[in-house]
Parts: C-alpha cells; structure tokens; sequence
C-alpha cells in the first residue's frame, strides 16, 4: 500500500452519476487515516512537488 501525505479528490459535482459530498469524504479520510484531504473548488489549484 501507498501512503500519500496529501489527497486530491477530482471530477466530483461534475454530473450528477458521480455526485458526491467532497466534504464528508474529507472528515472521513482526516478520521480513517493520517493523509489530508485537500478538497479544491472550481479555480482553485495546488502545487505538489516530489
């Protein structure tokens, strides 16, 4: 198993398939594990380095 210090959920809200709540996905992910969840609204970006 990986363990990523940082996680980026992507296409959620995008149609309505695949609707999700973004941000009980992140409490769940901060609660289960020691990653953080970094939710992004449209326009908004990150910078990952390596």
């Amino acid at each position: 198993l990986i363990h990523p210090k940082m996680v980026v959920p992507i296409h959620f809200g995008t149609f309505g398939l695949i609707e999700q709540d973004a941000a009980a996905w992140g409490r769940d992910v901060s609660v289960q594990t020691s990653t953080a969840p970094h939710i992004l609204k449209p326009g908004d970006w990150v910078t990952v380095s390596v």
